[in-house]
C-alpha cells in the first residue's frame, strides 16, 4: 500500500502496510490467484520482514516464483 502507486503495470494488487503482515497473508492468495487467472508472465513483489510471519510471507512469493529472486534496490 505504501508505494502502490509507484508502479506501472496492468495490474496493480496491494496486500497492505508492511506492519500489518497477517492482512498481506491474507490478501496474498487472492492476488496470486488474479495474476494467475489474468496470465501474469512477470510478478513484481516489495520483500517484507523475513521474521515471524514475515518469513511465512517470503516464503509463498518465493515458491510461487520457482524460487528465482532478482534483488534491485537497498
Amino acid at each position: 500500500a505504501e508505494h502502490a502507486e509507484q508502479y506501472r503495470a496492468d495490474a496493480v494488487f496491494s496486500l497492505g502496510e508492511a506492519s500489518e503482515l497477517e492482512e498481506a497473508a491474507r490478501r496474498l492468495y487472492a492476488a496470486l490467484r488474479s495474476c494467475d487467472e489474468q496470465g501474469a508472465t512477470y510478478i513484481v513483489a516489495e520483500a517484507c520482514s523475513r521474521e515471524g510471519l514475515g518469513a511465512a510471507v517470503m516464503n509463498r512469493l518465493l515458491k510461487a516464483a520457482g524460487h528465482r529472486l532478482i534483488q534491485v534496490g537497498n
